[in-house]
Formats: C-alpha cells, sequence, structure tokens
C-alpha cells in the first residue's frame, strides 16, 4: 500500500528545513493537478480529464514520498504535457475561443503557466531531494563515486567497458547482487583459457582448498 499510496508520516528521507520548503511547493502542485484535470474536462473532454488523474497520482506519491526517483516521474511527465500542450497549441486555443470565448483562451494560457511552474519546481524538488538521500541513505557517497556525465562519466568513456585488454589486467571490480556479498573481485589467469575471477571479500568461498574437513 505504501508503493500506491505512501504515507506522508514516513517520508524516504528525514525532512529539514531546506526539502519541507520544497515538499510544501510540491503540495502545491498537487493541488494545482486537480484543477488542471478540471480545465482538461473543460477543453479536451471527460477522458482527457480522467487520464489527468494519473498525474495526480503521481505528485501525490512525490510529495509524500519525498522519494527523487517520483519526483523524477514527475518532472518527466511535466515535460510531455508541456510538450504536447504547445504541439496542439493552435488547435487548444480555437476550441477554448468557440465555447468558451476570452475565458477558454485564459484557461489554455493558465494549463501553460502551470505546466512551466511545475517543471522548474519540481526540478528544485529533485536536486533537493537526491542531495539529501546521498548524504542521508548512502552517508553522503554517490554510488561509489560513479557518475554518468562529465569527463569521467560513463557515456565519454564507454568503450572501457567492453576493452578486452581492460579485463585482462589486474582490474579490480565490486560485485553486488541477490545472496552475493559486496566484495572485490579480480580477474587472474587460467593459462590461456580466459579469465577466471578471484573473489576477495575475505569471506569463505566453496571449493578452494579453504573448508573444513568433516569425518
Amino acid at each position: 500500500m505504501d508503493f500506491c499510496c505512501p504515507d506522508p508520516e514516513r517520508p524516504v528521507i528525514v525532512p529539514d528545513a531546506e526539502t519541507l520548503k520544497h515538499r510544501r511547493r510540491l503540495r502545491y502542485v498537487f493541488q494545482g493537478h486537480i484543477i488542471a484535470t478540471v480545465v482538461k474536462i473543460l477543453l479536451q473532454g471527460f477522458f482527457a480529464g480522467i487520464f489527468n488523474l494519473f498525474s495526480v497520482w503521481i505528485a501525490y506519491t512525490a510529495w509524500a514520498s519525498m522519494f527523487h526517483c517520483t519526483v523524477m516521474f514527475q518532472l518527466i511527465y511535466f515535460c510531455i504535457n508541456l510538450l504536447m500542450l504547445m504541439a496542439s497549441w493552435g488547435n487548444m486555443m480555437a476550441v477554448a475561443d468557440y465555447y468558451y470565448g476570452y475565458f477558454g483562451q485564459a484557461l489554455v494560457f493558465s494549463l501553460l503557466v502551470f505546466y512551466i511552474a511545475g517543471t522548474i519546481l519540481t526540478y528544485k524538488a529533485y536536486v533537493a531531494f537526491k542531495r539529501e538521500y546521498i548524504n542521508q541513505i548512502m552517508g553522503g557517497q554517490s554510488d561509489d563515486g560513479y557518475q554518468l556525465f562529465g569527463a569521467q562519466g560513463t557515456l565519454r568513456n564507454m568503450s572501457r567497458y567492453d576493452d578486452p585488454e581492460r579485463n585482462n589486467g589486474n582490474r579490480s571490480y565490486l560485485v553486488s547482487g541477490p545472496g552475493v556479498q559486496r566484495g572485490i573481485v579480480r580477474p587472474v589467469s587460467n593459462g590461456g583459457n580466459g579469465p577466471q575471477i578471484q573473489h576477495r571479500s575475505g569471506g569463505w568461498q566453496p571449493f578452494q582448498g579453504s573448508g573444513v574437513r568433516i569425518g
């Protein structure tokens, strides 16, 4: 139930003055999504408004959980809605003017302002929540120094991860997974038959001659 409707009393991070400020703004964004649902029903029909309830749910989970990944989904949804609004701007303005006159045009402009403001506020909340998540949950370390962007980031150095020469050296790797104790492994020579993995986690390893003989 916490995944579908998170309890706001138990957010992922411990709130402080800075993150509470962004959480308050996300509450305003959530309320804005409810108003946007009504506006979409007026301008685009009943089913468009019902579909927008999905954004209401995302906004609630982002506010209640204070989890930066959920906030990122809301940010993506804002960007999609903004692009769709700009792509259909002329048609929406014509429909709004035909049915509601200047009031309808004002509704379309209100959607535009809401999507732009919501994108900015959501992005700032994402940055703040992620920073606190790294500090509180990961002890200030961003996934062992892993970087996706930047001069030393993965995207600019992708070739090193499939370089055969890299695997023939003495480079250490961090491994983890279900049922696997996190530790360091090193590729070692296997007489020309390909690399073997030598575990360096410090724990007991089966079939390595270090077991206890029974009987």
